[in-house]
């Protein structure tokens, strides 16, 4: 199995796996989610479950599981992945100071998620958080696999949008949805073992299922990657003083004490006027 799971790209951030997960690795991961209990997500939501989210979900600790598909990935994830230093910047992937460098995988996140939708179960358009281990290590790429397969036109596909969303669009039952026409690729979930793998800042949703349609389960876990020594971008002494003052001011906004947030915002920024940009 180690050396049998095929990456199909779909495109330069997305990938699908076909048999990422054998049959037994997904019964034990749906058996142990039920059997410890699962939490209800929408409900949970500041949203109504109607409207963002609709789902349970349990999180599971399963390094023996992490390890190996990490032997029937490593070898076929991206094996370098720039950021800023001139590199063209990659769907997906944040372009921001701290993420500057080349990384490069070295391992998969051994807390899994396990998510049920029933009935009608969906997971409006978002996109996915990262897994942070410290400054140079830190996931960039999402695994959202499947437990059980759908059977056609069930709806609960994985599907792709442009990033021109908006909180405000709903469908005829009031749920959060895509912009008409921005759906620009679909991943099926009809087949218990298929992963798709892509970078955590793509604009994606879970379909919503169909009425009478079986209920979707779900894994999630990350692709880790570490940053390449020296290859982090360099900061002076003074720029370096100036992120720490920006730090100040926001944690001093949230406090409510915006004159002090104010008089550090201006002190960041005359000690590096890129900052005053980047707001």
């Amino acid at each position: 199995m180690e050396n049998q799971s095929e990456m199909k790209q779909i495109n330069e951030s997305i990938w699908t796996v076909d048999d990422l997960l054998t049959r037994e690795e997904c019964d034990k991961l749906k058996n142990t989610a039920e059997k410890e209990g699962m939490d209800d997500i929408g409900s949970a939501s500041t949203f109504s479950r109607s409207v963002y989210r609709d789902c349970l979900r349990a999180e599971l600790d399963d390094k023996s599981l992490a390890d190996a598909v990490w032997k029937r990935l490593r070898d076929k994830v991206p094996q370098k992945v720039w950021v800023g230093n001139d590199h063209a910047e990659i769907p997906g992937v944040k372009n921001d100071e701290e993420m500057h460098g080349c990384w490069e995988p070295c391992g998969i996140n051994h807390h899994w998620r396990v998510c049920c939708y029933p009935g009608r179960g969906h997971f409006s358009p978002h996109r996915d958080g990262d897994y942070i281990v410290n400054k140079n290590e830190r996931s960039l790429l999402t695994i959202n696999g499947y437990l059980t397969a759908l059977p056609p036109n069930c709806g609960g596909a994985t599907r792709f949008m442009t990033d021109e969303q908006t909180a405000s669009f709903k469908d005829e039952e009031g749920r959060f949805a895509p912009m008409p026409g921005s759906i620009t690729h679909r991943v099926e979930a009809n087949k218990a073992g298929k992963a798709v793998i892509f970078f955590h800042g793509l604009m994606h949703d879970g379909e919503p299922l169909v009425d009478n349609s079986p209920p979707k389960w779900l894994f999630r876990t990350e692709v880790i990657y570490r940053r390449v020594q020296g290859t982090e971008l360099k900061l002076s002494v003074e720029q370096m003083k100036a992120r720490e003052l920006m730090e100040k001011a926001k944690d001093l906004e949230v406090a409510g004490i915006f004159a002090e947030a104010a008089r550090c915002y201006n002190q960041a920024f005359k000690l590096d006027e890129t900052l005053e940009q980047s707001i």
